[in-house]
Protein backbone atom coordinates (compact mmCIF):
# COMPACT_ATOMS: atom_id res chain seq x y z
CA UNK A 1 0.00 0.00 0.00
CA UNK A 2 1.24 3.47 -0.93
CA UNK A 3 0.95 6.18 1.73
CA UNK A 4 -0.19 9.46 0.17
CA UNK A 5 -0.48 12.93 1.74
CA UNK A 6 -2.62 15.53 -0.10
CA UNK A 7 -1.97 19.17 0.79
CA UNK A 8 -4.43 21.70 -0.65
CA UNK A 9 -5.97 24.83 0.91
CA UNK A 10 -9.20 24.80 -1.12
CA UNK A 11 -11.55 22.35 0.64
CA UNK A 12 -13.64 21.47 -2.44
CA UNK A 13 -10.52 20.83 -4.54
CA UNK A 14 -8.95 18.77 -1.73
CA UNK A 15 -12.02 16.55 -1.27
CA UNK A 16 -12.48 16.18 -5.02
CA UNK A 17 -8.87 15.00 -5.42
CA UNK A 18 -9.20 12.68 -2.42
CA UNK A 19 -12.41 11.16 -3.79
CA UNK A 20 -10.94 10.72 -7.27
CA UNK A 21 -7.88 8.88 -5.92
CA UNK A 22 -9.82 6.85 -3.35
CA UNK A 23 -12.14 5.40 -6.03
CA UNK A 24 -9.46 4.50 -8.59
CA UNK A 25 -8.32 0.86 -8.62
CA UNK A 26 -4.88 0.99 -10.23
CA UNK A 27 -2.91 1.74 -7.03
CA UNK A 28 -3.66 0.66 -3.46
CA UNK A 29 -3.54 3.94 -1.50
CA UNK A 30 -3.78 5.05 2.11
CA UNK A 31 -4.69 8.75 1.88
CA UNK A 32 -4.36 11.48 4.48
CA UNK A 33 -5.08 15.18 3.91
CA UNK A 34 -3.95 18.59 5.16
CA UNK A 35 -5.20 22.06 4.27
CA UNK A 36 -1.88 23.91 4.57
CA UNK A 37 1.84 23.33 5.04
CA UNK A 38 1.77 23.78 8.84
CA UNK A 39 -0.92 21.10 9.21
CA UNK A 40 1.01 18.84 6.85
CA UNK A 41 4.14 19.10 9.02
CA UNK A 42 2.09 18.10 12.08
CA UNK A 43 0.77 15.08 10.17
CA UNK A 44 4.37 13.88 9.72
CA UNK A 45 4.71 13.31 13.47
CA UNK A 46 2.59 10.16 13.10
CA UNK A 47 2.34 9.50 9.36
CA UNK A 48 5.11 8.71 6.92
CA UNK A 49 3.98 9.31 3.32
CA UNK A 50 5.56 7.73 0.27
CA UNK A 51 4.20 10.54 -1.91
CA UNK A 52 3.17 14.12 -1.14
CA UNK A 53 0.95 16.00 -3.60
CA UNK A 54 0.96 19.69 -2.68
CA UNK A 55 -0.54 22.88 -4.10
CA UNK A 56 1.99 25.69 -4.53
CA UNK A 57 -0.19 28.63 -3.50
CA UNK A 58 -1.26 28.14 0.13
CA UNK A 59 -1.39 30.44 3.16
CA UNK A 60 1.15 30.19 5.99
CA UNK A 61 3.54 28.02 3.96
CA UNK A 62 3.46 27.40 0.20
CA UNK A 63 3.84 23.93 -1.27
CA UNK A 64 7.46 24.34 -2.38
CA UNK A 65 8.52 25.71 1.01
CA UNK A 66 6.85 22.69 2.62
CA UNK A 67 8.75 20.27 0.38
CA UNK A 68 12.02 22.14 0.91
CA UNK A 69 11.48 21.83 4.68
CA UNK A 70 10.87 18.08 4.71
CA UNK A 71 12.94 16.80 1.75
CA UNK A 72 15.95 16.13 3.98
CA UNK A 73 13.82 14.39 6.63
CA UNK A 74 12.09 12.08 4.13
CA UNK A 75 14.74 11.25 1.52
CA UNK A 76 12.66 8.43 0.02
CA UNK A 77 9.44 10.43 -0.27
CA UNK A 78 8.37 11.52 -3.77
CA UNK A 79 6.84 14.95 -4.43
CA UNK A 80 4.28 16.14 -6.96
CA UNK A 81 3.47 19.84 -7.23
CA UNK A 82 0.13 21.25 -8.44
CA UNK A 83 -0.47 24.81 -9.57
CA UNK A 84 -2.95 26.90 -11.51
CA UNK A 85 -0.12 28.67 -13.34
CA UNK A 86 3.58 28.20 -14.07
CA UNK A 87 6.69 30.31 -13.48
CA UNK A 88 10.37 29.68 -14.19
CA UNK A 89 11.19 30.37 -10.53
CA UNK A 90 8.79 27.64 -9.38
CA UNK A 91 10.33 25.19 -11.86
CA UNK A 92 13.84 25.90 -10.57
CA UNK A 93 12.84 25.40 -6.93
CA UNK A 94 10.91 22.24 -7.81
CA UNK A 95 13.98 20.73 -9.48
CA UNK A 96 16.09 21.28 -6.36
CA UNK A 97 13.76 19.13 -4.20
CA UNK A 98 13.50 16.44 -6.90
CA UNK A 99 9.81 16.92 -7.67
CA UNK A 100 8.78 14.10 -10.01
CA UNK A 101 6.22 16.26 -11.83
CA UNK A 102 4.76 19.74 -11.93
CA UNK A 103 1.08 19.37 -12.76
CA UNK A 104 -1.11 22.26 -13.82
CA UNK A 105 -4.76 22.47 -12.77
CA UNK A 106 -7.12 20.99 -13.66
CA UNK A 107 -5.08 17.87 -12.90
CA UNK A 108 -4.88 15.10 -15.49
CA UNK A 109 -6.23 12.09 -13.54
CA UNK A 110 -4.57 9.42 -15.69
CA UNK A 111 -1.18 11.15 -15.65
CA UNK A 112 -1.31 11.52 -11.85
CA UNK A 113 -2.25 7.87 -11.31
CA UNK A 114 0.49 6.83 -13.73
CA UNK A 115 3.02 8.68 -11.54
CA UNK A 116 1.66 6.95 -8.44
CA UNK A 117 1.96 3.56 -10.16
CA UNK A 118 5.61 4.29 -10.92
CA UNK A 119 6.35 5.20 -7.30
CA UNK A 120 4.46 2.12 -6.07
CA UNK A 121 6.49 -0.13 -8.38
CA UNK A 122 9.76 1.44 -7.16
CA UNK A 123 8.72 0.97 -3.55
CA UNK A 124 7.78 -2.70 -4.07
CA UNK A 125 11.02 -3.38 -5.93
CA UNK A 126 13.10 -1.90 -3.10
CA UNK A 127 11.16 -3.85 -0.45
CA UNK A 128 11.41 -7.05 -2.49
CA UNK A 129 15.19 -6.70 -2.76
CA UNK A 130 15.55 -6.34 0.99
CA UNK A 131 13.08 -9.13 1.81
CA UNK A 132 14.93 -11.52 -0.51
CA UNK A 133 18.14 -10.69 1.34
CA UNK A 134 16.45 -11.39 4.68
CA UNK A 135 14.90 -14.61 3.33
CA UNK A 136 18.26 -15.89 2.04
CA UNK A 137 19.93 -15.23 5.38
CA UNK A 138 17.23 -17.00 7.39
CA UNK A 139 17.12 -20.00 5.05
CA UNK A 140 20.88 -20.38 5.48
CA UNK A 141 20.45 -20.30 9.27
CA UNK A 142 22.79 -17.33 9.55
CA UNK A 143 23.17 -16.04 13.10
CA UNK A 144 23.36 -12.40 11.97
CA UNK A 145 22.11 -10.81 8.74
CA UNK A 146 24.47 -8.80 6.57
CA UNK A 147 22.49 -5.64 5.82
CA UNK A 148 25.35 -3.25 5.25
CA UNK A 149 24.35 -0.42 2.91
CA UNK A 150 20.62 -1.10 3.34
CA UNK A 151 19.92 1.61 5.94
CA UNK A 152 17.92 3.85 3.57
CA UNK A 153 15.78 0.95 2.33
CA UNK A 154 15.12 -0.22 5.88
CA UNK A 155 14.12 3.27 7.02
CA UNK A 156 11.74 3.55 4.07
CA UNK A 157 10.24 0.10 4.67
CA UNK A 158 9.94 0.39 8.45
CA UNK A 159 9.03 3.99 9.30
CA UNK A 160 7.26 3.21 12.60
CA UNK A 161 8.95 2.77 15.99
CA UNK A 162 7.78 -0.74 16.97
CA UNK A 163 8.84 -3.98 15.33
CA UNK A 164 8.04 -7.67 15.86
CA UNK A 165 8.02 -10.95 13.97
CA UNK A 166 5.31 -13.58 13.84
CA UNK A 167 6.19 -17.08 12.59
CA UNK A 168 3.44 -19.40 11.35
CA UNK A 169 3.89 -23.13 10.83
CA UNK A 170 2.31 -24.71 7.72
CA UNK A 171 -0.13 -21.89 7.07
CA UNK A 172 -1.85 -22.15 3.67
CA UNK A 173 -1.60 -19.37 1.11
CA UNK A 174 -5.24 -18.37 1.53
CA UNK A 175 -4.88 -18.30 5.32
CA UNK A 176 -1.80 -16.10 4.96
CA UNK A 177 -3.74 -13.69 2.77
CA UNK A 178 -6.62 -13.54 5.25
CA UNK A 179 -4.34 -13.02 8.23
CA UNK A 180 -2.41 -10.22 6.51
CA UNK A 181 -5.68 -8.56 5.48
CA UNK A 182 -7.08 -8.76 9.01
CA UNK A 183 -3.92 -7.59 10.75
CA UNK A 184 -3.51 -4.66 8.35
CA UNK A 185 -6.35 -2.89 10.17
CA UNK A 186 -4.15 -2.78 13.31
CA UNK A 187 -0.57 -3.05 12.02
CA UNK A 188 0.75 -0.23 9.82
CA UNK A 189 3.26 -2.24 7.76
CA UNK A 190 3.27 -6.02 7.18
CA UNK A 191 5.91 -7.83 5.13
CA UNK A 192 5.59 -11.62 4.51
CA UNK A 193 8.67 -13.85 4.14
CA UNK A 194 8.25 -17.46 2.94
CA UNK A 195 10.76 -19.84 4.58
CA UNK A 196 9.39 -23.21 3.35
CA UNK A 197 6.73 -24.49 5.78
CA UNK A 198 7.47 -21.52 8.02
CA UNK A 199 5.81 -18.24 7.08
CA UNK A 200 7.20 -15.13 8.71
CA UNK A 201 5.42 -11.80 9.04
CA UNK A 202 7.57 -8.77 9.76
CA UNK A 203 5.30 -6.30 11.60
CA UNK A 204 5.97 -2.55 11.93
CA UNK A 205 3.53 -0.35 13.85
CA UNK A 206 3.18 3.06 15.44
CA UNK A 207 1.90 2.27 18.96
CA UNK A 208 3.33 -0.12 21.57
CA UNK A 209 1.83 -3.59 22.03
CA UNK A 210 2.70 -6.19 24.65
CA UNK A 211 3.50 -9.79 23.74
CA UNK A 212 0.12 -10.87 25.13
CA UNK A 213 -1.70 -8.21 23.10
CA UNK A 214 0.09 -9.33 19.94
CA UNK A 215 -0.80 -12.96 20.67
CA UNK A 216 -4.45 -12.07 21.20
CA UNK A 217 -4.51 -10.00 18.02
CA UNK A 218 -3.03 -12.73 15.82
CA UNK A 219 -5.14 -15.43 17.47
CA UNK A 220 -8.24 -13.41 16.64
CA UNK A 221 -7.53 -13.67 12.91
CA UNK A 222 -5.84 -17.10 12.92
CA UNK A 223 -7.68 -19.14 15.61
CA UNK A 224 -6.38 -22.52 14.44
CA UNK A 225 -2.86 -21.54 13.38
CA UNK A 226 0.37 -22.57 15.05
CA UNK A 227 2.34 -19.38 15.55
CA UNK A 228 4.93 -17.72 17.74
CA UNK A 229 5.77 -14.04 18.21
CA UNK A 230 8.98 -12.30 19.14
CA UNK A 231 9.25 -8.61 19.89
CA UNK A 232 12.26 -6.99 18.25
CA UNK A 233 13.90 -4.61 20.67
CA UNK A 234 14.58 -1.43 18.73
CA UNK A 235 18.13 -0.21 19.18
CA UNK A 236 19.26 3.11 17.71
CA UNK A 237 17.68 2.07 14.42
CA UNK A 238 15.66 -0.73 12.85
CA UNK A 239 18.77 -1.68 10.88
CA UNK A 240 20.38 -2.93 14.10
CA UNK A 241 17.18 -4.80 14.96
CA UNK A 242 17.04 -6.53 11.57
CA UNK A 243 20.69 -7.54 11.73
CA UNK A 244 19.69 -9.56 14.80
CA UNK A 245 16.47 -10.85 13.20
CA UNK A 246 17.69 -14.51 13.16
CA UNK A 247 17.65 -14.48 16.98
CA UNK A 248 14.09 -13.15 17.04
CA UNK A 249 13.10 -15.69 14.37
CA UNK A 250 14.34 -18.57 16.54
CA UNK A 251 12.54 -17.07 19.52
CA UNK A 252 9.28 -17.00 17.54
CA UNK A 253 9.78 -20.68 16.59
CA UNK A 254 10.15 -21.43 20.27
CA UNK A 255 6.76 -19.80 20.77
CA UNK A 256 5.26 -22.24 18.24
CA UNK A 257 6.72 -25.21 20.13
CA UNK A 258 5.54 -23.87 23.48
CA UNK A 259 1.98 -23.50 22.18
CA UNK A 260 1.93 -27.23 21.39
CA UNK A 261 2.99 -28.56 24.77
CA UNK A 262 2.08 -25.83 27.25
CA UNK A 263 -1.37 -24.66 28.25
CA UNK A 264 -0.57 -21.10 27.24
CA UNK A 265 2.14 -19.52 25.09
CA UNK A 266 5.50 -19.18 26.78
CA UNK A 267 6.01 -15.72 28.25
CA UNK A 268 9.78 -16.14 28.30
CA UNK A 269 10.41 -17.15 24.70
CA UNK A 270 13.20 -14.58 24.49
CA UNK A 271 15.22 -16.65 26.99
CA UNK A 272 15.73 -19.13 24.17
CA UNK A 273 17.56 -16.62 21.98
CA UNK A 274 20.86 -17.47 23.66
CA UNK A 275 20.39 -21.22 24.06
CA UNK A 276 18.66 -22.21 20.82
CA UNK A 277 21.74 -21.70 18.59
CA UNK A 278 23.61 -24.12 20.86
CA UNK A 279 20.76 -26.66 20.66
CA UNK A 280 20.85 -26.41 16.86
CA UNK A 281 24.55 -27.25 16.90
CA UNK A 282 23.76 -30.33 19.00
CA UNK A 283 21.20 -31.46 16.40
CA UNK A 284 23.76 -30.89 13.65
CA UNK A 285 26.30 -32.96 15.65
CA UNK A 286 28.60 -29.95 15.92
CA UNK A 287 28.34 -29.92 19.74
CA UNK A 288 27.64 -32.60 22.34
CA UNK A 289 24.48 -32.89 24.43
CA UNK A 290 26.55 -32.72 27.63
CA UNK A 291 28.18 -29.43 26.55
CA UNK A 292 24.73 -28.01 25.77
CA UNK A 293 23.41 -28.93 29.23
CA UNK A 294 26.50 -27.44 30.89
CA UNK A 295 25.85 -24.26 28.90
CA UNK A 296 22.29 -24.15 30.27
CA UNK A 297 23.47 -24.74 33.83
CA UNK A 298 25.71 -21.69 33.84
CA UNK A 299 22.93 -19.19 34.51
CA UNK A 300 19.88 -21.28 35.42
CA UNK A 301 18.53 -23.36 38.27
CA UNK A 302 18.47 -27.01 37.20
CA UNK A 303 14.90 -27.45 38.47
CA UNK A 304 13.77 -24.95 35.83
CA UNK A 305 15.58 -26.54 32.90
CA UNK A 306 13.48 -29.53 31.84
CA UNK A 307 10.85 -27.58 29.90
CA UNK A 308 13.45 -25.10 28.65
CA UNK A 309 15.68 -27.88 27.29
CA UNK A 310 12.71 -29.71 25.75
CA UNK A 311 11.53 -26.57 23.94
CA UNK A 312 15.06 -25.82 22.77
CA UNK A 313 15.69 -29.25 21.29
CA UNK A 314 12.31 -29.63 19.59
CA UNK A 315 12.51 -26.07 18.24
CA UNK A 316 16.00 -26.79 16.92
CA UNK A 317 14.54 -29.58 14.80
CA UNK A 318 11.86 -27.21 13.55
CA UNK A 319 14.52 -24.63 12.62
CA UNK A 320 16.62 -27.20 10.78
CA UNK A 321 14.04 -29.45 9.16
CA UNK A 322 10.90 -27.25 9.11
CA UNK A 323 8.88 -30.17 10.51
CA UNK A 324 7.19 -31.08 13.79
CA UNK A 325 6.34 -34.36 15.39
CA UNK A 326 2.53 -34.68 15.56
CA UNK A 327 1.06 -32.84 18.54
CA UNK A 328 0.05 -36.00 20.40
CA UNK A 329 3.53 -37.46 19.84
CA UNK A 330 5.16 -34.30 21.20
CA UNK A 331 2.96 -34.33 24.30
CA UNK A 332 3.61 -38.04 24.88
CA UNK A 333 7.33 -37.46 24.54
CA UNK A 334 7.21 -34.43 26.85
CA UNK A 335 5.46 -36.40 29.61
CA UNK A 336 7.41 -39.65 29.17
CA UNK A 337 10.80 -37.94 29.42
CA UNK A 338 9.90 -36.03 32.59
CA UNK A 339 11.59 -37.35 35.74
CA UNK A 340 10.64 -36.63 39.38
CA UNK A 341 13.95 -34.81 39.86
CA UNK A 342 15.93 -33.42 36.98
CA UNK A 343 19.68 -33.60 37.26
CA UNK A 344 22.50 -33.14 34.74
CA UNK A 345 22.46 -36.78 33.70
CA UNK A 346 18.68 -36.79 33.22
CA UNK A 347 18.82 -33.68 31.07
CA UNK A 348 21.55 -35.16 28.86
CA UNK A 349 19.43 -38.31 28.48
CA UNK A 350 16.47 -36.10 27.55
CA UNK A 351 18.30 -34.60 24.56
CA UNK A 352 19.29 -38.07 23.38
CA UNK A 353 15.78 -39.51 23.76
CA UNK A 354 14.25 -36.66 21.76
CA UNK A 355 16.86 -37.17 19.05
CA UNK A 356 16.08 -40.90 18.83
CA UNK A 357 12.30 -40.33 18.90
CA UNK A 358 12.56 -37.70 16.19
CA UNK A 359 14.63 -39.84 13.88
CA UNK A 360 12.47 -42.93 14.48
CA UNK A 361 9.29 -41.03 13.65
CA UNK A 362 10.55 -39.45 10.45
CA UNK A 363 12.18 -42.67 9.31
CA UNK A 364 8.81 -44.42 9.27
CA UNK A 365 7.67 -45.29 5.79
CA UNK A 366 4.72 -46.96 4.23
CA UNK A 367 6.59 -49.87 2.71
CA UNK A 368 9.26 -47.53 1.33
CA UNK A 369 13.01 -47.91 1.56
CA UNK A 370 13.62 -44.48 3.10
CA UNK A 371 11.67 -41.85 4.99
CA UNK A 372 9.32 -39.80 2.82
CA UNK A 373 11.52 -36.71 2.64
CA UNK A 374 14.72 -38.63 1.83
CA UNK A 375 12.69 -40.55 -0.76
CA UNK A 376 11.59 -37.24 -2.28
CA UNK A 377 15.22 -36.09 -2.33
CA UNK A 378 16.35 -39.27 -4.09
CA UNK A 379 13.58 -38.92 -6.67
CA UNK A 380 14.62 -35.31 -7.26
CA UNK A 381 18.22 -36.49 -7.81
CA UNK A 382 17.03 -39.19 -10.21
CA UNK A 383 15.11 -36.58 -12.22
CA UNK A 384 17.72 -33.80 -12.22
CA UNK A 385 21.02 -35.73 -12.17
CA UNK A 386 22.09 -34.21 -15.51
CA UNK A 387 22.10 -30.68 -14.08
CA UNK A 388 24.77 -29.21 -11.84
CA UNK A 389 23.18 -30.45 -8.59
CA UNK A 390 24.63 -29.46 -5.23
CA UNK A 391 23.93 -30.67 -1.71
CA UNK A 392 22.35 -27.28 -0.96
CA UNK A 393 19.98 -27.67 -3.94
CA UNK A 394 18.68 -31.06 -2.86
CA UNK A 395 18.57 -30.18 0.85
CA UNK A 396 16.51 -27.11 0.01
CA UNK A 397 14.16 -29.23 -2.10
CA UNK A 398 13.71 -31.58 0.85
CA UNK A 399 13.27 -28.67 3.26
CA UNK A 400 16.35 -29.40 5.39
CA UNK A 401 19.40 -27.53 6.58
CA UNK A 402 22.26 -28.87 4.33
CA UNK A 403 24.37 -30.12 7.27
CA UNK A 404 21.48 -32.01 8.83
CA UNK A 405 20.33 -33.35 5.47
CA UNK A 406 23.84 -34.66 4.80
CA UNK A 407 23.78 -36.53 8.12
CA UNK A 408 20.23 -37.84 7.64
CA UNK A 409 20.88 -38.92 4.05
CA UNK A 410 23.96 -40.91 5.04
CA UNK A 411 22.17 -42.49 7.99
CA UNK A 412 19.27 -43.69 5.84
CA UNK A 413 20.99 -44.59 2.56
CA UNK A 414 24.39 -45.70 3.86
CA UNK A 415 26.12 -43.47 1.30
CA UNK A 416 27.05 -39.82 1.07
CA UNK A 417 25.07 -37.44 -1.10
CA UNK A 418 27.84 -37.30 -3.72
CA UNK A 419 28.30 -41.09 -3.78
CA UNK A 420 24.59 -41.59 -4.35
CA UNK A 421 24.44 -38.91 -7.05
CA UNK A 422 27.44 -40.39 -8.86
CA UNK A 423 25.79 -43.81 -8.67
CA UNK A 424 22.69 -42.45 -10.42
CA UNK A 425 24.85 -40.77 -13.06
CA UNK A 426 26.92 -43.90 -13.66
CA UNK A 427 23.76 -45.97 -14.10
CA UNK A 428 22.55 -43.52 -16.75
CA UNK A 429 25.97 -43.48 -18.41
CA UNK A 430 25.93 -47.27 -18.68
CA UNK A 431 22.51 -47.14 -20.32
CA UNK A 432 23.82 -44.65 -22.87
CA UNK A 433 26.93 -46.73 -23.58
CA UNK A 434 24.73 -49.75 -24.33
CA UNK A 435 21.78 -48.12 -26.10
CA UNK A 436 23.45 -45.22 -27.93
CA UNK A 437 26.82 -46.49 -29.23
CA UNK A 438 27.01 -43.57 -31.68
CA UNK A 439 27.63 -41.13 -28.79
CA UNK A 440 31.18 -40.14 -27.94
CA UNK A 441 32.51 -40.60 -24.41
CA UNK A 442 32.47 -36.83 -24.04
CA UNK A 443 28.75 -36.73 -24.92
CA UNK A 444 27.94 -39.66 -22.59
CA UNK A 445 29.78 -37.88 -19.79
CA UNK A 446 27.90 -34.64 -20.42
CA UNK A 447 24.44 -36.24 -20.66
CA UNK A 448 25.08 -38.20 -17.47
CA UNK A 449 25.79 -34.97 -15.60
CA UNK A 450 29.52 -35.25 -14.94
CA UNK A 451 31.40 -31.96 -14.84
CA UNK A 452 34.28 -33.23 -17.00
CA UNK A 453 35.20 -36.28 -19.06
CA UNK A 454 38.34 -36.88 -17.02
CA UNK A 455 36.30 -36.94 -13.79
CA UNK A 456 33.83 -39.33 -15.47
CA UNK A 457 36.71 -41.68 -16.39
CA UNK A 458 38.03 -41.54 -12.83
CA UNK A 459 34.66 -42.34 -11.21
CA UNK A 460 33.83 -45.01 -13.81
CA UNK A 461 37.14 -46.82 -13.34
CA UNK A 462 36.83 -46.64 -9.54
CA UNK A 463 33.37 -48.25 -9.75
CA UNK A 464 33.93 -50.90 -12.47
CA UNK A 465 37.69 -51.37 -12.53
CA UNK A 466 37.87 -50.57 -16.24
CA UNK A 467 37.41 -47.69 -18.70
CA UNK A 468 34.02 -46.94 -20.35
CA UNK A 469 35.24 -48.37 -23.68
CA UNK A 470 36.45 -51.59 -22.02
CA UNK A 471 33.10 -51.85 -20.25
CA UNK A 472 31.29 -51.64 -23.61
CA UNK A 473 33.41 -54.45 -25.02
CA UNK A 474 32.62 -56.67 -22.04
CA UNK A 475 28.88 -55.91 -22.15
Amino acid sequence: MLNLLLVEDEYIVLKGLESMLATQTRVDLHIETAMDGIEALKRLDRYRPDVIIADINMPEMDGLSLLETISGKLPDCRFIICSGYETIDYYKRALKVHVIDYLTKPIDKHLLISHLETVDAEKKKAASHLLLKIQAGLLKNETMLDLEGEEARIDAMLPFPHLSVCAFYSLGEEDVRKSVHGLSAYIDKIYPVDLDRIFLLLLNYSYPLSLQQMNDLVRGFCPDALFGISMLQSASSHTESLVRLPEAYLSSLSGITASLILEKPSEDADRHRLTLPFAIKVNLYEESASDYIDFLLKDNDISDLYTHAFLDIVTAYLAIGKVFLPRNELNRLYESCRTPRSDRSALITLTQRIDNAWFSWFSRTEGGEYSSRVTDAVRFMETHFASDLTLDDVAGQAGFNPSYFSYLFHKETGTTFLQHLNGIRLEHACSLLKDAPQLSIDEVSRQAGFRSTSYFHKIFRARFGMSPRQWVEVH
